[in-house]
Formats: C-alpha cells, structure tokens, sequence
C-alpha cells in the first residue's frame, strides 16, 4: 500500500488568517469562509477555531492537541486544502509552511548553544546537576562533539564563499600553559548604492601549529595553515596587522606583507614617551615602582595577606594600553592603607633602591 503523502506542518495563526474572517474588531466573533458559518467565537486559543473546521458541517476530521503524536497525521485534510489553496493561487514564495524539526535536531541545537555561547565545556551535556536544571535532554558529549565539528566545517565553507582579500589581524596570549593565536580576516565589500562596508570573520582561535616553538616563523606558519581552509594565504592577506613586539614585525616579512602596529599599543609607546618628557621621567620612575610593588603584592602570600584586610586585589600596569598606568595607579590608592599593613612581607627591590609601601 502506498505510503499516504504528508503535507508540510502550517502555524494555528497561518490556518486562521486565511480560513477566518473578523467582520467587526469590537467583537471577538469570526466568519469561517470554508462554510460561511458566522458568529463563531474565537476564546483564548486559534485550536478553538481549528476545532470548527473539524466539525462535520466544515472540513470534518479528528482534532488533536498539538502535544499528541497523532496530531500532524489528523490535521492533514486541512493542511491539504491550504496548499491547493496556495497552489492555485502561486503563492509558494509566501510564507507559511513550517518545516517540521525533528527533537534531536532542536535537543542538538540546545545544547550546541549552550556551550558555545556559555563558553562550556562539551561535557556540560552529561551533567546531571546542568541537566536537572534544564528542560532540554541530555546526550553524549562524543556525539555533541561530533555535530559542533560539522558545523564548524559548515561554516568555515560559508566563510570560504563570501571571503575576500583584506586584513590579518591576530593576538597571542596563553592560559592555562597553552599559548593560543587569535586570527580574524577583516576585508571590504561592495553592497548596493556604491557603498562598501567592512566584513570580519574569526578565523581561528587554536594553539599554535608547533607548540615548542613560538618565534616568527612558527607564527607565520600558524597563520598560513589558518588560512589553507579558506585559500591561499597568497591572495588573501595583503596586510597584518599585530601589536609592536620583535616577534610580529618578523612574522610581516617571513609572509612578504606589510605590517600596520595596532593603534592602541602604538597609543600607548606615544603617551609613555610625552609622560616621560612632560615631567621629566619623575612621573614615569613613580609608576614603575607602583607597578612593582603591585606585581609583588600578587604573589600567593601577600594576596593571603591582603585578604584579612580588604577585598580588594592588586592590579598590575598593562603594557600594550595606556590607561593601564591610570587603572593601576586608582587601584593602588585605594589599596594604598592597606599594603602598608603588610609591608613586613612586601619589599620590592627595582634597580639599586628598595621600596616599602608608604606614600
């Protein structure tokens, strides 16, 4: 017996747009157009008009909650009057089927945004704390690492397509003992009325491609591998741009392209330079020692130590952002009172003076 053809799944509100009629707004009555039934009252759900159209002087078939498995099968005679509806009228461009999602495929894009949104791990996803506080399934992370590597496929062809010559820009930081590179691309694109916007697409964002070795050329491989997914490298990247340590300037020439310093660690040489000069490296030599008496009230003990007097904690000078030296120096006079309690344990040596915490 051939198998009874499915019509695709259609919204309640779709179904009662084009099957009711409101011929008044003050009143909450509707005209059904299949049978031209007046005064029927719609009450707090469109399954109330549906439930017309079951009825025997209407379409007449069984009615089911949405809940109950047999719902789409028993919907059918209505669904198959609004696609001949739609087919004789061309309106399959319109909107109104409803792909139907199958559970997996809406427990799998949970889960998925879950941890890559949450920034989690994949074993999130058999938690049995994580999983009593959700309504979504649990699964297998093996299975969920599965699908996030198809995806992530997916949209790397996505990006393949739609990628065009432009900007590396990418940063280096480790965490945990592994040191991490950062690749986006950044390039411009012409959309309509001659005006051209600028893209960006991340890359990579994984260790280095030799992780015993970090010097410019391991770098620069590490870039060009990144961009072997998306085309050469060659055509892709017409310029770099990376913070002003010797290790980047290096990676520019090893991949023949020009380097652009980026701005803020270029802001920041600049305002050390006109601090120095503007108070006569005084300004300068006070923050350097700030800094170190910070960097020595961060080490295990004195945090100890610090803690039985206030909450708050040591913040060190961030040597690639200018206001770094304005954050360190607010943190360290609010802290000021409270590292001299512990100068016993904090003695910080920088050049040929030594320092103890006192204004």
């Amino acid at each position: 017996m051939e198998r009874e053809k499915l019509y695709p799944k259609v919204s309640f509100p779709v179904l009662c747009d084009w099957i009711f009629v409101l011929p008044d707004s003050s009143v909450d009555a509707y005209t059904c157009t299949l049978c031209d039934t007046e005064g029927i009252k719609k009450s707090n759900s469109p399954g109330n008009l549906i439930k017309h159209c079951a009825g025997s002087k209407c379409v007449g078939f069984t009615y089911r909650g949405s809940t109950h498995p047999r719902n789409h099968q028993d919907l059918q005679p209505i669904y198959k009057l609004y696609a001949e509806w739609r087919t004789s009228r061309s309106l399959t461009n319109e909107l109104g089927f409803q792909r139907e999602v199958s559970p997996f495929a809406k427990q799998l894009h949970a889960w998925i945004d879950i941890v890559v949104k949450c920034n989690m791990p994949l074993s999130v996803c058999e938690n049995e704390i994580m999983r009593s506080h959700i309504s979504v399934k649990g699964m297998s992370r093996k299975t969920l690492r599965k699908y996030i590597i198809m995806l992530a496929d997916i949209v790397g062809l996505v990006i393949q397509d739609k990628i065009g010559p432009g900007c590396c820009v990418a940063d280096a930081w480790s965490c945990a003992g592994v040191h991490y590179l950062a690749i986006y691309h950044q390039w411009p694109h012409l959309i309509a009325n001659d005006r051209i916007i600028v893209r960006t697409a991340l890359l990579s964002c994984a260790p280095f491609v030799n992780e015993t070795s970090f010097d410019a050329n391991s770098q620069a491989r590490t870039i060009k591998s990144a961009y072997d997914m998306y085309g050469a490298a060659e055509d892709l990247i017409v310029c770099v741009t990376f913070d002003n340590t010797n290790t980047n300037p290096a990676t520019a020439r090893i991949l023949k392209v020009p380097m652009v310093g980026a701005m803020c660690h270029r802001l920041n040489l600049a305002s050390r330079c006109w601090l120095n000069e503007a108070f006569d490296g005084e300004l300068i030599d006070n923050l350097d020692v700030i800094h170190a008496v910070m960097k020595r009230a961060s080490t295990l003990k004195s945090r100890g130590r610090l803690k039985e007097f206030t909450p708050l904690v040591p913040q060190v000078q961030n040597k690639t952002r200018w206001t770094g030296y304005h954050d360190m120096a607010i943190k360290y006079n609010k802290m000021h009172e409270h590292l001299e309690r512990i100068t016993h344990v904090l003695h910080v040596t920088t050049g040929q003076r030594v320092y103890i915490c006192k204004k």
